[in-house]
């Protein structure tokens, strides 16, 4: 027996919630992204933010980027079609993607800490 497909739970089966939810995290998304992509044009258009700390704030930004590219649209899409399921192999590449993420987070805190 082997796994294809995987069911996204947790929104309900409610139509009209639905249509909210997926208003409300589109709204987040666009949001998230229009700040953090603001924060990296900032950082590298001011010679006077080229400080280590900016620098922090401008790969933290990016990360938080490419977190939320790696998730929020397979939920945004479940929300607007219905369709609930989730292939596997999709499953392992948003997985792979998001863990290399934390571990490029974990990275850059470590050299922060020292």
């Amino acid at each position: 027996m082997s796994i294809t497909e995987l069911i996204l739970l947790g929104f309900g089966n409610v139509p009209e919630l639905q249509i909210l939810l997926f208003l409300l995290f589109r709204v987040i998304y666009i949001v998230i992204m229009a700040g953090n992509i603001l924060i990296i044009v900032l950082v590298m258009s001011d010679q006077h933010l080229h400080t280590p700390i900016y620098f922090l704030l401008g790969n933290l930004s990016c990360l938080e980027t490419c977190y939320t590219s790696t998730v929020l649209p397979k939920v945004l899409a479940s929300l607007l079609t219905g369709d609930r399921t989730l292939s596997f192999n999709g499953f392992l590449t948003q997985l792979y993607f998001f863990a290399c993420l934390a571990g490029a987070q974990c990275l850059l805190f470590g050299d922060v800490s020292r």
